[in-house]
């Protein structure tokens, strides 16, 4: 339920458009009438209990306070949330299930379209005596369906009180077009993927078709949200891809299997692509002119010669000529000689 709690909705935006409260209010109704259908109460009816989806469809949450009931049968225990409680509840008599559930969905009903509760008061007493007295106040701006609407659903005698077929009924309620939810239709492509796994079709769709909550049609719906997001490609193995996102294989030289196979990926920008064909191209130079290195032996002896020491040469003697040089040159090199007829006229 990625949208919160209908309570955080009416806060964000003060108070909702009528039509907007409207249907908001038909899915609250389908969700009552359906509970009740299977004789159970909910006694604990108010917007942090109504959850959002991403698509804004109304879920009823939290059963802690619910209770299942016999036709014609009352209920004895008050509970539920004091502002949201019925006169009958409050007062301690015994109560209609079905009545005590209309009354709080009026109470939500006026936190929508008002933006506050019709009853509140910080002592719990007086709260309890405004209830009974069922006097609350009516803002300018509600339209007069609207108001005559919350007059019969938050009515004290819950023998007069609305009952759901006669909300929707009311002129308010007939002038906004209910949100239905569609049932999707079956992915049988879905259905042959859960064949494979050794399920039979009949059961599935029999499960499927009776809204029936398991682990079969938990699969079905997480195969058929898997089907509809967007899956990245399975680019690995195809060589254009690979290309075009600048990924190459290099397989470690310790190791034997494909499975040791490391994926390494490169930023894909003009620039860095000229850079490193530029590099590869200098790489290339220098490994075609530079010769590897002799392999290390045993140090070489210096070289004595008239008395002086020379260090062995080191490295590739190609590019060092140093000791072609004798003592005698190295000193006639050094030596500075005077210019040629210096001092003649």
């Amino acid at each position: 339920m990625t949208n919160g709690e209908l309570f955080d909705y009416i806060v964000a935006r003060n108070r909702l458009n009528e039509s907007v409260a409207a249907n908001f209010y038909h899915q609250i109704l389908n969700a009552t009438e359906y509970i009740h259908q299977l004789k159970i109460v909910h006694r604990d009816l108010k917007p942090e209990n109504l959850l959002l989806d991403d698509k804004f469809n109304l879920k009823l949450a939290d059963f802690g306070l619910s209770n299942t009931y016999v036709t014609g049968q009352d209920l004895d225990t008050p509970c539920g949330s004091p502002c949201y409680a019925a006169p009958e509840m409050v007062s301690g008599k015994s109560y209609n299930g079905l009545s005590v559930d209309i009354w709080s969905s009026g109470i939500v009903l006026y936190a929508m379209i008002c933006g506050f509760l019709p009853f509140e008061d910080s002592n719990t007493a007086s709260l309890y005596q405004r209830i009974i007295k069922g006097h609350y106040e009516v803002p300018e701006w509600l339209s007069n369906d609207a108001k005559t609407l919350l007059s019969h659903v938050l009515d004290t005698n819950p023998e007069t009180r609305y009952s759901i077929d006669q909300i929707r009924s009311h002129p308010w309620m007939k002038n906004t077009i209910p949100k239905v939810l569609k049932e999707p239709d079956i992915d049988f492509n879905v259905i042959e993927s859960i064949e494979k796994f050794g399920f039979k079709v009949s059961k599935v769709l029999s499960d499927i078709e009776n809204n029936i909550k398991n682990s079969l049609t938990t699969l079905y719906c997480l195969l058929c949200k898997k089907k509809k997001i967007p899956r990245p490609p399975s680019a690995l193995n195809s060589q254009r891809i690979r290309s075009l996102h600048g990924i190459k294989q290099e397989i470690r030289k310790d190791s034997i299997p494909a499975s040791r196979i490391k994926i390494i990926a490169k930023s894909i920008s003009p620039k860095a692509a000229s850079e490193n064909r530029s590099q590869s191209r200098t790489n290339a130079r220098i490994r075609k002119y530079i010769m590897p290195k002799e392999p290390e032996g045993k140090p070489k002896t210096p070289l004595k010669k008239n008395g002086r020491a020379y260090k062995p040469t080191t490295g590739l003697a190609h590019f060092d000529r140093s000791f072609m040089y004798t003592p005698k040159n190295l000193e006639l090199s050094y030596r500075v000689r005077p210019p040629a007829n210096l001092f003649s006229p």
